[in-house]
């Protein structure tokens, strides 16, 4: 997404929601990976039906000139208290330094980017929690981008990570399911041993230069609230570490960006340069890089990233994991590869069949499996299991059990095999060995 877009029309909505409802209480503006949002409340009433109305306000504010002004934090604050935007004053008040404030016609706005206003936009939706409405959208440079990132958003809802987990058994709202915490453990062991690899270990805490004082290792890793946080006090390994992160990218396949944040002598960038890594950068006062992934709309948010400091290098691979989650799903439209997926087989036992010799093989294989003892017909059974992706559905009956042998579907197929015991296990075991 572009920012300059998304933030001149982040600032018309602003403009368009108070001159067409004058009576709402302004909360501001922004932008994010997904485009461009605005906050007010006590709308109790507002629905998507005036959206086209706030589409045309923007595009008639966008005639007018958008002023920059760049001003004391403590002097926009009275300006913004004069003009009766009480909650922008407010959050202005205390701020050290300069703010960039913006004005279009007789609306204010605090802006964080440059803008170039952009006719081809969006109004998306909006998002209500209690009193205060979210509305969001997207702005583009062409009338052929937005109309293509349109068609792709039309078909959305079911490629959305929120729509998949709940699809998936996964999560559902702010709540995670036995699915979900099992795909949590998945990848944080493939995080771990990846680590361990290259030679990072495991350890416990909040400071890493206190750790490192204490203990004297130099390269080691830690994992608190959804966010990993990996540390090399070597000073020669950031081309390594660049090359974990490359290598980590690679395992997932995703559509990924290098994003550098530029300063002088940034050794980030020659770094980059020696390893071939194409990079965009932004302005930013860090020696910094990183990875933007895009999500099932090709929107990029922000995965792995790396920070020199003098005596060390912090860098992450998740990013926050459940984020990164969220667009593995998108990425695969949740078909998770074989070794990834919480759950990798699902058995329907008819009634009155023993299949303690099926279990032993999925023991055996360590293959991750539930069994659906559930009395409903098979056949609402196999559609509970193909809705929820799982990659076998296994049945196995009265017929199966005399001849030692096993059906299988697998999802995105219409047909079923049959296999002997044998066969299957052989199966199974090449399926592990192929995913991993």
């Amino acid at each position: 997404m572009n920012k300059s877009f998304n933030q001149a029309a982040a600032v018309l909505l602003g403009a368009a929601i108070r001159k067409t409802f004058p009576h709402i209480e302004y909360l501001g503006s922004g932008v994010d990976e997904g485009g461009f949002y605005v906050l007010f409340r006590d709308f109790p009433s507002f629905q998507e039906d005036f959206f086209p109305m706030l589409e045309s306000a923007m595009k008639e504010l966008g005639n007018q000139k958008l002023q920059e002004k760049e001003m004391l934090a403590s002097n926009a604050a009275e300006l913004f208290a004069h003009k009766n935007e009480e909650i922008l004053a407010e959050t202005l008040r205390g701020v050290q330094g300069t703010i960039k404030v913006v004005q279009i016609g007789d609306y204010l706005d605090l802006c964080d980017v440059p803008m170039q206003y952009s006719r081809f936009l969006s109004l998306l939706g909006f998002r209500q929690e209690g009193k205060e409405i979210r509305i969001f959208g997207a702005a583009f440079s062409s009338q052929k981008k937005l109309k293509d990132f349109l068609k792709l958003y039309r078909k959305y809802p079911k490629k959305n990570y929120a729509y998949l987990s709940k699809e998936l058994e996964l999560s559902e709202g702010q709540f995670w399911h036995p699915k979900g915490m099992q795909l949590f453990r998945i990848l944080m062991e493939k995080w771990r041993s990846f680590l361990l690899q290259h030679g990072f270990e495991e350890v416990g805490g909040t400071s890493a230069k206190e750790y490192f004082a204490l203990s004297g290792r130099k390269k080691f890793y830690f994992f608190s609230d959804w966010e990993d946080h990996i540390f090399s006090f070597e000073k020669e390994s950031l081309i390594s570490c660049l090359q974990i992160i490359e290598k980590w990218i690679k395992i997932f396949d995703f559509e990924a960006k290098w994003v550098l944040q530029s300063s002088r002598r940034n050794k980030i960038a020659l770094a980059l340069k020696e390893l071939k890594i194409d990079y965009v950068e932004e302005q930013g006062e860090k020696s910094k890089v990183e990875v933007h992934i895009a999500d099932g709309l090709g929107r990029f948010w922000c995965g792995p990233s790396l920070e020199c400091e003098k005596e060390m290098i912090s860098f992450s691979l998740f990013g926050n994991l459940a984020h990164f989650m969220a667009l593995i799903l998108e990425k695969t439209e949740g078909r998770l590869p074989f070794w990834m997926c919480p759950e990798q087989v699902r058995l329907l036992p008819l009634e009155g069949v023993d299949f303690g010799s099926v279990l032993e093989i999925y023991h055996q294989l360590q293959i991750r499996y539930t069994v659906d003892r559930d009395k409903s017909p098979l056949k609402e059974k196999m559609h509970r299991a193909l809705r929820a992706k799982v990659p076998y559905v296994m049945v196995f009956g009265k017929q199966e059990e005399k001849t030692e042998k096993m059906k299988i579907r697998a999802y995105g197929s219409s047909h079923e095999q049959t296999l002997t015991l044998q066969q299957m296990q052989n199966f199974l075991a090449e399926q592990k060995l192929e995913s991993q």
